[in-house]
């Protein structure tokens, strides 16, 4: 969809995700713990790998932070959350940060 940005290193995508418009998917950093040199300057942090698992559904303007290792098979990410830590298989999560609000199977 138009304005998704993914960035950062070793992101996968299962099939048959749905990933709605102004998503961002970021797995890596800027250096800002070095304080010799501007931050714009100073690198990137090692990118951490992100697997967006099938049949996932990322709501509009959801933002997915350095750190989250997993989208579990058949999420649902809310529109306008941001997600900080992975989120397990088949769980609707929504918020600042992301929680789980429920389940799409018992």
């Amino acid at each position: 969809n138009p304005y998704v940005v993914i960035y950062g290193g070793n992101i996968s995508i299962g099939k048959y995700c749905m990933i709605a418009p102004h998503v961002v998917i970021v797995t890596g950093n800027h250096d800002y713990i070095q304080t010799d040199k501007p931050m714009r300057f100073a690198g990137i942090v090692k990118a951490d790998n992100l697997t967006i698992n099938y049949d996932v559904w990322i709501g509009a303007n959801v933002t997915i932070c350095p750190g989250v290792c997993e989208i579990g098979k058949g999420a649902v990410i809310g529109a306008g959350s941001v997600v900080t830590k992975s989120v397990p298989p088949y769980a609707v999560v929504a918020g600042v940060p992301a929680k789980v609000i429920k389940y799409r199977k018992n």
